[in-house]
């Protein structure tokens, strides 16, 4: 078995797959040394895959060792079953991950991921596996902390529940806030799809993140689908593409 781990900005998603069947998928605050013992006493885990946004590799691979002998970070030198034509040196992973783990799940289509996390990450997979590139905006949380941050007036809003109104304009300034940062990521979505539409046949829209659920119930697309575990399919894939050629010290 394997394990995917995605460490996040603001969260920590495992997964355990047996083979490419997903087992268990758990979402924590920190991975912690209590978590791991848990998890490896309930599944017998053979390797360890990694994706992390945050600093500490070293010491993240030394605790991770504790629980299993081959874990593998995936870095700039991992290879990717994709052809990216992106700056791979720029690129986040955990970009990457989603990217690989979409093509795997939609065979053959061309894909528009869009990750609505901390910050919220648009990018574009042709049906042939080439990751054209992709575009980086501010998350839905960190516009509404923004506009407070950058003003003298401008209240601080309750963002943990988001709700907007029906009507696309509101009537006070909190609502006109909340109205203001979704309508706005929802806008910069569909607008995306529909220009990318005319050089991409039949794309579909694939939505990942903290924020994929609310924002989704806005977006005025029908080919699209929602995976919020999008990132531990694609590193559980990352992982495969490497064994299977024999590039073990790639992710090491």
């Amino acid at each position: 078995m394997n394990l995917s781990i995605d460490i996040g900005n603001t969260q920590v998603k495992v997964g355990v797959f047996a083979g490419t069947f997903i087992k268990h998928i758990e979402v924590q605050p920190t991975l912690s040394d209590t978590f791991l013992t848990k998890l490896t006493k309930t599944y017998k885990i053979n390797n360890i895959v990694v994706s992390t946004v945050r600093t500490g590799v070293v010491a993240l691979k030394s605790m991770l060792k504790k629980y299993c002998p081959n874990v593998f970070v995936v870095n700039k030198k991992t290879l990717i079953p994709l052809d990216i034509q992106y700056q791979r040196q720029t690129i986040g992973n955990d970009r990457l991950a989603a990217a690989v783990g979409a093509t795997s799940i939609h065979l053959g289509e061309n894909l528009l991921v869009v990750d609505a996390g901390t910050c919220v990450t648009i990018d574009l997979i042709t049906a042939d596996k080439i990751f054209i590139g992709g575009n980086i905006a501010p998350g839905l949380r960190m516009r509404l902390k923004a506009m407070t941050y950058y003003t003298n007036k401008l209240p601080q809003v309750a963002n943990n529940n988001i709700t907007v109104n029906t009507k696309i304009l509101a009537q006070n300034t909190v609502q006109a806030m909340l109205n203001g940062a979704l309508y706005g990521l929802v806008n910069e979505i569909e607008g995306y799809y529909q220009k990318l539409c005319c050089d991409y046949q039949n794309l579909h829209l694939i939505l990942t993140g903290g924020d994929a659920y609310t924002i989704n119930e806005y977006i005025n697309i029908e080919n699209k689908d929602i995976n919020q575990h999008i990132v531990l399919f694609g590193l559980n894939n990352i992982l495969y593409h490497n064994i299977q050629n024999k590039q073990y010290k790639l992710l090491q």
